[in-house]
């Protein structure tokens, strides 16, 4: 039984380290004896859900001048998402967001498929490739993980991520009371979980010709519904597993540059 157990705790002890330098592997783009070595048994590299801390193991790389990130003059990065899970839209919005909060901003889409799960390709243009341990944390402030990295160039990267807990950044309003709404740079995205109706609102001086989209929690498009004139107000009802709201302007977003009103009921 001794014998057993200690066995059994090797082999999980070898997982642990495998899983950690696959990791490693991934990021440097080459099974490394080096990178072996630094990792040990990868215990001390894995979060609270015992998953490789993809932070963590970036830092070590890059302290062992191993993870080259910056580059003197700029150069075109390529970055591809991948999902099983067939959300192309969430993909797309989450990974976005977390390219954006790195500062990345001019993002350019090179593919985009939808066949058997998801993928969203991009190139981006700078002389600093996004840090893989900063894209994993702010990947995980949406519920995202990464679960597998491969570097296929030394400009290329491939993110396999899992959205399967994935939430998305959207505008907080309340229930069952008048929300008003600031001026908007982008169209809304509003969480109306459990809400059976919103009634929506335009400032009177402002001419909102409205288009507003009920999506699932997956970005997936339930229904739309367009005003074919400038108007001051819509309601809005919801199918069970409506998830989001988007509320745009078929023609600019300045036309509602005084924001909207909502009550979500």
């Amino acid at each position: 039984m001794v014998k057993k157990l200690l066995v059994l705790t090797a082999s999980a002890a070898f997982c642990l380290a495998g899983s950690v330098v696959d990791i490693a592997g991934g990021l440097l783009g080459q099974n490394s004896t080096k990178a072996t070595q630094l990792f040990g048994d990868g215990s001390a590299y894995l979060n609270a859900n015992g998953k490789p801390d993809i932070a963590k193991i970036s830092n070590v790389l890059k302290s062992n001048s191993l993870l080259r990130l910056s580059y003197k003059q700029s150069v075109k990065v390529n970055i591809k998402f991948i999902s099983r899970q067939n959300s192309p839209l969430l993909i797309m919005k989450i990974a976005k967001d977390a390219l954006n909060g790195l500062g990345y901003n001019n993002i350019l889409t090179s593919e985009f498929s939808n066949a058997g799960g998801a993928l969203w390709g991009v190139t981006i243009d700078t002389k600093f490739i996004p840090d893989p341990g900063s894209l994993y944390a702010a990947l995980k402030e949406s519920g995202t993980e990464i679960t597998d990295i491969n570097r296929v160039g030394e400009l290329s990267y491939e993110y396999v991520i899992d959205t399967s807990n994935s939430s998305i950044n959207q505008t907080p309003v309340q229930f069952s009371q008048e929300v008003q709404l600031s001026k908007p740079l982008e169209p809304y995205l509003i969480d109306v979980s459990g809400a059976k109706t919103a009634t929506i609102g335009a400032d009177g001086e402002d001419r909102w010709s409205a288009i507003v989209r009920i999506l699932d929690k997956n970005l997936n498009l339930l229904e739309e519904k367009r005003s074919d004139k400038a108007i001051n107000s819509l309601k809005v009802s919801f199918p069970q597993n409506a998830k989001y709201l988007m509320i745009d302007d078929a023609v600019s977003l300045e036309n509602i540059k005084r924001g909207l009103k909502i009550y979500l009921e």
